[in-house]
């Protein structure tokens, strides 16, 4: 038996979304414009998908990945942005 195409865990990585290219093209544009843009939505709606296939388009750029779950307070806010830079 093959297993799920559709991980559980975290989002898929770059080249395994599909059906979202125009808003990752409208992404893309707006980065590498230097554009400020938010991307909202709710919880597991695939925000961090896009964003790492705009990553992947976007080799020219340097990507820091920081994960904000659970953040309790402004020192744990500049942890996680450590850890992310440094790459702990």
């Amino acid at each position: 038996m093959e297993g799920s195409p559709f991980p559980y865990q975290g989002p898929p990585d770059a080249g395994q979304l599909h059906g979202r290219d125009d808003l990752v093209e409208d992404l893309v544009e707006r980065v590498t414009a230097r554009r400020v843009t938010a991307l909202l939505g709710p919880r597991r709606y695939g925000k961090s998908s896009m964003l790492r296939e705009v990553s992947a388009r976007c080799s020219e750029l340097t990507t820091v990945w920081v994960d904000l779950y659970e953040v309790t307070s402004p020192p744990d806010l500049a942890i996680r942005f450590d850890a992310s830079v440094i790459g702990g």
